[in-house]
């Protein structure tokens, strides 16, 4: 498509070594919040942020190694502003309908401090001690921006577009790319939830499975319009700030 001529020009030369190390990269990371779960799981210390941070250095080191630019993953100041719009115009509804679902069924308060949901224990609420919202929010927000930077510069930025130095047909490895971001996470949920990969795909999180990969296509398709990666990192925001806001919460008063 002629929208997208831009993004295939910029990523149609990648050889399989990108693509392999686009792959390592991609497992690299896997392991790195699996490993970050079984600290939370076993030592009640809490390392996504440092995982995030390492992960995405490890796409950095990679391209300084190779000699490939920001622009490469979408870092750049073209149609940087053009991409913010895009991304406040799109995600801001989201996060209001979000608002709106949340607050009228499975939060009491999404983020007011009240009762908090351990979405690895279903829908059971937890009365807690009510906290000014100014103790916890500045790190609920700055754990929101550094995680999902990290999600977009991997996935969206590196994963995506290396991808085509193995798969070559841009339909498939978008395909595989985004199966590759529903199944981040599931080794780590695997491990906090005490049950096995294929209990956590079949019975715990299908629905929410379904529509993260449906979450990857438009994240994917924000990214394309301008070849930036500002778009898809603000919607990314927007879509997930009051379930990441009541985590954030939850984790901060030692829940």
């Amino acid at each position: 498509m002629m929208i997208f001529e831009e993004y295939n020009r910029m990523h149609r030369y990648y050889t399989k070594t990108d693509g392999v190390l686009a792959l390592a990269v991609y497992f690299v990371s896997v392991l790195l919040f699996f490993f970050a779960g079984y600290m939370v799981r076993n030592q009640g210390t809490r390392l996504f942020v440092p995982a995030s941070i390492l992960s995405a250095a490890l796409v950095v080191l990679i391209l300084l190694i190779r000699k490939e630019g920001p622009g490469t993953i979408g870092i750049a100041r073209r149609h940087f502003w053009k991409s913010v719009l895009l991304g406040l115009v799109t995600g801001a509804p989201v996060y209001f309908a979000i608002r709106f679902v949340i607050g009228a069924s499975l939060f009491a308060r999404a983020y007011g401090g009240v009762e908090i949901m351990n979405l690895l224990m279903g829908n059971r609420f937890y009365h807690v001690e009510e906290t000014p919202l100014f103790e916890w929010f500045p790190m609920a927000f700055l754990f929101i921006i550094i995680t999902v930077v990290h999600q977009e510069v991997l996935m969206r930025g590196y994963v995506q577009t290396r991808l085509r130095g193995l798969i070559k047909s841009d339909f498939a490895s978008t395909i595989v790319s985004g199966l590759l971001f529903v199944v981040f996470f599931m080794p780590l949920h695997s491990l906090l939830v005490g049950e096995s990969i294929g209990w956590v795909f079949m019975s715990a999180f299908p629905l929410r499975l379904f529509w993260m990969f449906f979450l990857h296509l438009w994240l994917n398709l924000l990214y394309r319009l301008y070849n930036n990666w500002a778009a898809p990192v603000i919607f990314h925001i927007f879509f997930s700030f009051h379930i990441n806001a009541t985590l954030v919460h939850s984790y901060l008063i030692g829940f």
